[in-house]
């Protein structure tokens, strides 16, 4: 197998593996039979409420692989507040940097999956004033870790993150979605001078790129700073890409998706489970793609998100096969 070179050094000795900096929610999912069409009535299949936020996703798919994680966001002062705290309890999460914000509310997504695994997500207007302002990020909550994976969501407070991050000498990893370009697109370059490991989802990437070309893209991308650039592509798979080389890796063919809710959460945490145990990049890649493939086979974003020892089933079947 051709191997992708590249050399990112984490050799910081801490208490916890990875700080997951950004969005906890509440996810009020839905299954419905498609899309309504406008003014339209259509019937709900089934609705359960389930924790969710990109980042709590990926802090849940990292501890069940048996790592040492914390989550640092926010939630309001609420009863849907504590719910988050509890779950994140439950999953082994350490909630220590999880803020009560006093006067907030707790923001509640709407995520409206159809009986394909297609979905549309309804953000809460709250979402954004829950995340932690960038006073609240210091170097104490940095510290513990080996290796933070954080959101751009609040720019200034990621921002913040990133330097205190270097400077303690962890490695670093930033997910990247459309979103966060349409709203700082000239900020994100300097941002990106200290980020090691970039994941941009294919919105994100063509966006801030201006290209439909996933090549170019990861490419231009590449020339910020990162030294490595995973750009997901959903049923194209993913395209790992260095100053030196590019690689594409098919996507696992699953027989039924049911949701695809968080599977881009699913895929980093797989990611950065295999890269903090000092895996290569090709193996990490496809232990993120396994974690995404089983998660997409169930309902919710954490709910379905598998365990070490299930991934290592799962590519353990596919090799037989």
């Amino acid at each position: 197998m051709r191997v992708v070179s590249v050399v990112i050094q984490n050799t910081k000795a801490a208490e916890l593996d990875v700080l997951g900096l950004g969005e906890i929610v509440i996810d009020l999912l839905l299954k419905i039979p498609r899309f309504p069409n406008p003014d339209e009535k259509i019937y709900v299949l089934s609705s359960q409420k389930q924790a969710g936020g990109v980042t709590a996703n990926f802090c849940v798919g990292v501890a069940r692989q048996g790592l040492q994680v914390a989550f640092c966001g926010g939630v309001g002062d609420d009863e849907e507040g504590k719910y988050l705290r509890k779950i994140l309890q439950q999953e082994n999460v350490e909630d220590e940097y999880l803020f009560t914000l006093k006067s907030k509310v707790t923001p509640v997504n709407v995520v409206m999956v159809t009986k394909e695994g297609d979905k549309s997500i309804l953000q809460s207007e709250h979402m954004r004033l829950t995340l932690p302002s960038e006073e609240l990020i210091t170097k104490e909550v940095i510290q513990e870790s080996r290796h933070l994976h954080l959101t751009a969501i609040n720019f200034k407070t990621a921002f913040k993150a990133v330097r205190i991050a270097k400077d303690l000498e962890l490695t670093t990893s930033l997910d990247l979605e459309s979103q966060v370009v349409k709203e700082y697109q000239k900020q994100l370059p300097e941002l990106f001078e200290y980020i090691d490991i970039l994941l941009p989802n294919k919105g994100g990437a063509y966006e801030l790129t201006q290209t439909s070309n996933p090549k170019k893209a990861s490419k231009i991308l590449l020339n910020y700073g990162p030294k490595v650039v995973l750009l997901t592509l959903g049923s194209e798979g993913v395209l790992l890409s260095t100053q030196n080389e590019q690689r594409s890796f098919p996507a696992f063919q699953i027989d039924e998706i049911v949701d695809t809710t968080g599977a881009g959460d699913a895929f980093n945490a797989g990611f950065i489970s295999s890269f903090i145990e000092d895996k290569s990049l090709e193996e990490s890649v496809i232990r993120g793609q396994a974690t995404s493939a089983i998660k997409i086979q169930g309902l919710g974003a954490q709910a379905p998100l598998p365990t070490k020892q299930k991934i290592d089933e799962f590519l353990t079947k596919i090799k037989a096969t």
